[in-house]
């Protein structure tokens, strides 16, 4: 059927076709058939198909304690039948605006460092979607594919903090007198 015609696979088709006649020219006449064998070329017309998500786009790992512009994993790895021009975008699940996506290459990178924080949030479900450029109707029938990646935030060591506070203790107090109390933030 013609969901088996793919034009990347096979663009073109040589067929040969035999028409053969009944042999008779009256009912009552011996069949003695004759026939015709004709060459046909079939080209197929290229249409534009959705990309697909590359099979590493799935899970990321990536440590807190990452710095602006970190790379997270290696890129979407997307791809396209007709080899078309792709561009990547996050649609949703960049909740806190940490990551940002190479619209030419699907590498994800940190682009907001400060917000990143495994006490607040330990993984990210992100949803991005690759567009290829149309080819070959052109970019009015554009089509995109939603891929989804994973991003798993690791735990890392911090070390404390204190704020900065200010006591007063009166003159002559004894030694060992209790000034005040500070806890870690």
């Amino acid at each position: 059927g013609a969901a088996g015609l793919d034009y990347e696979t096979t663009p073109v088709y040589n067929l040969t076709v035999r028409v053969t006649d009944t042999g008779r020219v009256r009912a009552n006449d011996t069949a003695v058939p004759l026939w015709v064998d004709g060459a046909v070329l079939v080209r197929l017309t290229n249409r534009n198909e959705a990309p697909a998500c590359g099979v590493d786009g799935g899970a990321r790992f990536l440590w807190e304690n990452a710095t602006n512009r970190a790379l997270v994993g290696a890129p979407l790895g997307a791809t396209d039948p007709e080899e078309a021009v792709l561009t990547y975008s996050i649609a949703s699940g960049n909740v806190d605006g940490v990551f940002g996506v190479d619209s030419a290459t699907g590498q994800l990178l940190v682009v907001d460092a400060s917000a990143l924080n495994y006490e607040a949030r330990t993984a990210y479900t992100l949803h991005l979607t690759v567009r290829d450029s149309g080819v070959p109707e052109g970019i009015a029938n554009a089509l995109t594919t939603p891929c989804v990646v994973a991003v798993t935030v690791g735990d890392v060591n911090e070390a404390p903090t204190l704020a900065t506070a200010a006591f007063s203790v009166p003159e002559l107090s004894a030694v060992g007198r209790v000034v005040g109390t500070m806890a870690p933030r």
